[in-house]
């Protein structure tokens, strides 16, 4: 079932369990009514068996636009010498001192009383259309005078109170005025039973007009003559008897109305009419004799109503207060069936969401969770995860979604399980780190090298495995891995133990989307092995130079055996050519001998100081020709030979040249004048170039072609074991150009 059609299913439900609970309601409510309306009167006022003129009426109702107020409810009281009006005021003039309400415009004067709901004074100007009013008026000449005003504490209902001054009523209703206000009546209602509480009330009402009219009558006889008093409490005797004959008509109607005869003798009716003829004779005695007037009032006028009339008044009473409790009774029962139905269908209503509850939720829940449960193990990494649902709506096409995302995500990612794998499978020592430097995961090479179990380093700071004296190389090479640069430091862990171990470290951070540091990930390499092996190369390296150096020393020796021996052969030989040849054998192999010693006495055997090893060699040969202060010698090294085997064969080219320029350019120089300059230094094509100048008087260099010595042809060919070729150039002095090639290596330039 898709997701629309149960919730289309839930809304019929829903609106079914809504209609038949407020149906329910709405009959019980109405029952109910009708059954509390029972208790009230079901007849209209019938203002045809009434003379209003001589009584008040209060009239509730509305006012209607036409310009009329439509009577509701109207009740018959004694003449009301004041109207009263209760409304919303229609209009406020303050300027004219007028307002209107129910299209009466009534004057307020400066004696008119307006008071709020607490006591306090106010005026025409504090009052507003709209609000709602109670006011106490008179009516003179047609002209209606605010006497009192109530502005607080208005009951809602609309209610007029007046005596009206033109009546005109028939079947289909009629209509009243009270001095120009216009009453619209409804049509009157057949007479039915009257309801208790109306019998109660009437009652309530004839109780308290015997009591006005016990108070009249005494009046009446004690009030002398003609005097104001007496016309007074003789009007209030006559309007006294006058409502209680109305009262007595509304509880017990009149013979003619109820079917003709006599009343019995019992009832109100007859005995109101006693006490009318026994008010007749009083008015009688009180003109002709007041002493039997005030006995006839004890005797016959009180005992009349205390003894027969309130005693039958109390006995309705009594049958209308039974009746209303059996009809109370009733209610209560049927409000009891109304609870007990109310409750079934309230019951049945919640029986009903339950069951849409428990369909909503496998519809609905239930997937939901699942494709929720699956995204949340998919944001894990596992990207195995897939959503198996039986739905074949909306969850169903959102399964089907979910399982294609997850397989493009498995095909074009690595997943957490294939990560932890290989985390874990690494022979190395890998570390996750959080920003507050606590261990995150650490791989199974590295509990194996530490000797701790997983759950013991996990959450735990990593200086429980960190060396302290370590903590500026952790800092510095977490530091930057922040800066994003890869850097390895050496630092010392503590295996379980209480072993040390040195290793190697390096570190990355890993960052959130927004660029702040979530933790690093730490490779370490464990040092003890690559230390020893290091240890043992550089003990090799120390014997291995210790032997060259011995190397050097008995070469050095060898050849200075050599030059000794060929000293002593020039020194018995009698030719001087051949003296003259072996001396200059002799200066070549002191000048390769002179290499051994520099090489002997050199920090580093793997590198010659040239220029050292030249300024010897010119120093040398200065020495051996008896010209070391004659003869100036300098020398130049821009960028001297990168290896002993150049370095070896410059020397020779050197020695065979400046021996050239002490022998024949500078042999007669005087102190100081003879000058030879050795240079070495690289050309902008990459080559290389050896220069030894003097500044002899020089030579014509197709003679120089021609007299080719030894000393020229070894030039020549040692130049030739450097790839390059010799230039002469005799124009200023005599200089000697060898170009050759430089090789790959290089070193530091000594100037």
């Amino acid at each position: 079932m898709s997701l629309r059609t149960t919730l289309l299913i839930a809304l019929a439900v829903s609106l079914g369990l809504v209609g038949a609970v407020g149906l329910g309601s709405y009959w019980l409510s109405r029952d109910l009514e009708a059954r509390v309306d029972a208790l009230q009167s079901r007849s209209g006022t019938d203002l045809a068996r009434i003379d209003v003129r001589q009584h008040g009426l209060e009239i509730e109702g509305t006012w209607d636009n036409a310009g009329f107020f439509l009577a509701r409810e109207m009740d018959v009281l004694p003449r009301i010498r004041r109207p009263k009006l209760r409304g919303p005021l229609q209009a406020v003039d303050p300027e004219a001192g007028t307002l209107r309400l129910y299209g009466t415009p009534i004057e307020v004067e400066a004696e008119t009383e307006i008071t709020s709901a607490t006591g306090q004074a106010e005026s025409l100007a504090d009052l507003r259309p709209g609000q709602r009013v109670e006011i106490s008026a008179r009516v003179s000449a047609g002209r209606w005078q605010a006497r009192k005003i109530k502005t607080g504490g208005i009951k809602a209902s609309n209610k007029i109170k007046g005596t009206p001054t033109r009546v005109e009523i028939d079947l289909d209703g009629g209509f009243i005025e009270l001095h120009g206000l216009r009453v619209v009546l409804a049509p009157a209602s057949e007479a039915s039973a009257d309801s208790p509480l109306r019998e109660l009330r009437l009652t309530s009402l004839v109780v308290i007009v015997l009591q006005d009219l016990q108070s009249a009558a005494r009046a009446l006889v004690a009030a002398p003559g003609h005097t104001d008093a007496a016309t007074a409490a003789a009007d209030q005797l006559a309007q006294a008897l006058e409502a209680l004959g109305y009262y007595v008509d509304q509880l017990e109607p009149a013979p003619a109305a109820a079917g003709g005869g006599e009343p019995p003798a019992s009832s109100l009716a007859r005995l109101g009419q006693e006490l009318n003829d026994q008010a007749a004779t009083l008015r009688g005695l009180v003109k002709s004799d007041p002493a039997a007037a005030g006995r006839w009032v004890e005797e016959e006028i009180e005992p009349q109503i205390e003894r027969r009339i309130i005693p039958a008044v109390y006995a309705l009473r009594g049958e209308a207060e039974e009746s209303l409790n059996d009809q109370i009774r009733e209610i209560g029962i049927r409000a009891s069936t109304a609870l007990s139905a109310a409750m079934a269908l309230g019951g049945f209503a919640v029986l009903g969401v339950l069951g849409l509850g428990a369909l909503l939720y496998r519809a609905i829940d239930t997937p939901v969770r699942a494709l929720h449960d699956a995204a949340v193990e998919l944001g894990h990494g596992h990207l195995e995860t897939r959503v198996h649902l039986r739905a074949k709506g909306e969850f169903g096409v959102l399964a089907e979604a979910f399982n294609r995302m997850a397989e493009e995500l498995a095909s074009t990612t690595v997943s957490v399980t294939s990560l932890e794998s290989i985390f874990d499978s690494m022979a190395g020592i890998l570390i996750m780190l959080g920003p507050d430097r606590r261990i995150l995961n650490i791989n199974r090479g590295a509990l194996e090298f530490l000797g701790y179990p997983h759950e013991e380093l996990v959450g735990r700071p990593f200086d429980q495995v960190c060396a302290r004296s370590a903590d500026a190389s952790l800092e510095k090479a977490l530091r930057r891995a922040e800066e994003g640069l890869a850097t390895v430091e050496e630092l010392t862990l503590v295996r379980r133990n209480g072993s040390a171990v040195l290793v190697s470290f390096s570190g990355a951070s890993v960052r959130s989307a927004g660029g702040a540091v979530q933790g690093y990930v730490c490779i370490a390499q464990d040092l003890t092995e690559h230390k020893q092996i290091e240890e043992q190369v550089r003990s090799s390296l120390a014997e291995k130079e210790i032997l060259l150096r011995e190397l050097h020393h008995r070469v050095k020796n060898n050849m200075q055996v050599v030059s000794s021996l060929l000293a002593v052969q020039a020194a018995y030989s009698s030719d001087p050519h051949t003296t003259h040849e072996l001396e200059e054998s002799q200066g070549r192999i002191q000048s390769m001998a002179l290499i051994h010693e520099q090489l002997h006495h050199s920090s580093d055997l793997a590198r010659l100081d040239v220029g050292a090893y030249l300024d010897s060699l010119a120093a040398h040969l200065a020495r051996s020709f008896g010209a070391p202060g004659a003869i100036a010698v300098s020398v130049d090294l821009k960028r001297p030979p990168p290896d002993l085997d150049q370095a070896l064969v410059c020397g020779l080219i050197v020695n065979e040249l400046v021996t050239n320029a002490l022998k024949h350019a500078l042999k007669h120089a005087a102190g100081g004048e003879g000058q030879i300059h050795i240079d070495l230094h690289d050309e902008a094509n990459g080559g290389r170039v050896l220069e030894v100048r003097d500044n002899g008087p020089g030579m014509d260099a197709a003679a120089l072609e021609e007299e080719r010595t030894l000393g020229l042809t070894l030039v020549t060919t040692l130049a030739k074991q450097l790839a390059g070729r010799v230039s002469v150039d005799t124009r200023q002095g005599t200089t000697f150009r060898i170009e050759f090639p430089a090789t790959e290596a290089g070193q530091e330039t000594r100037g």
